[in-house]
């Protein structure tokens, strides 16, 4: 279970972190060539704002 005052602004910033591959190609900046380090990026980001949303 997930506890979230803000579920707007969890909704933007989980949106933003899985997009930033996308943002990285549009302004041209460098990404992962290797598909394992975009899944580790994935990974760690869920994992973080999970974390961030557990009930203190």
């Amino acid at each position: 279970m997930i506890q979230c005052k803000q579920p707007i602004y969890s909704a933007q910033l989980y949106f933003g972190i899985i997009r930033n591959i996308e943002w990285c190609v549009l302004m041209g900046v460098p990404i992962p060539e290797n598909d394992q380090e975009t899944i580790n990026y994935i990974t760690y980001c869920v994992d973080h704002f999970l974390e961030g949303h557990q009930p203190r």
